[in-house]
């Protein structure tokens, strides 16, 4: 499957409950400042990273803010598809994980970390290609997001992951060994794995539990 079935780039939204913006609504540059070193790790510089004002939580909202690593999604969703950049998106993915750690251990007890569609593949693809040693080949076949509707918000922008993160990744990824496989693997949007089932379409008697 080609990279356009990605509904969006490479997003985090981060939230907490001390004040991440001054008394003029600005972003104090100092919070900037530490995520941007966070995510130094992916290759990404400050100036890569776009941020929005962001709500997050249910009932009483937040503050938060949405960080777009615009040089993570020119890179990977504008040219190469996963399966003929898979090494790419493993390395990303090794990443991602320590990323994510940093992140929630950076002093900060209320944190909160939300990650979108493509941050969420790469983490499936990494989990897949760890459990599965020697496979000839890996494509992703299909995505589905899952979203959890936030009742303190407007229906017009649930699918909105500024406005909603609760959302569950399934990725559908084919792969080779000796035999086919589908493996169905979903994501919870905080970047944990929910569940990962192996399918064995490429052979009848695995189907019939021979």
């Amino acid at each position: 499957m080609s990279n356009n079935f990605f509904t969006e780039g490479f997003e985090v939204v981060i939230g907490n409950y001390d004040d991440i913006f001054d008394d003029n609504g600005e972003l104090r540059p100092e919070y900037l400042d530490s995520a941007a070193a966070v995510f130094s790790e992916l290759g990404v510089a400050r100036d890569e990273i776009r941020y929005e004002r962001a709500d997050i939580g249910v009932g009483v909202s937040a503050e938060a803010i949405l960080l777009v690593l615009t040089s993570l999604t020119t890179l990977f969703l504008s040219g190469k598809k996963i399966n003929e950049n898979i090494d790419a998106w493993k390395q990303l993915g090794s990443k991602l994980n320590h990323v994510l750690k940093r992140l929630t251990n950076r002093g900060e007890k209320n944190a909160a970390i939300y990650i979108s569609q493509p941050f969420a593949a790469a983490l499936a693809l990494g989990f897949i290609l760890e459990q599965s040693q020697g496979l000839k080949s890996i494509t992703l076949e299909n995505t589905i997001t899952e979203i959890v509707p936030n009742p303190s918000i407007d229906s017009s922008v649930q699918h909105s992951f500024r406005h909603n993160q609760m959302r569950y990744y399934l990725f559908f990824f084919r792969t080779l060994d000796q035999y086919e496989s589908v493996h169905v693997i979903c994501i919870h949007s905080a970047g944990r794995i929910e569940f990962h089932q192996v399918l064995p379409v490429g052979s009848w008697m695995k189907f019939d539990g021979i």
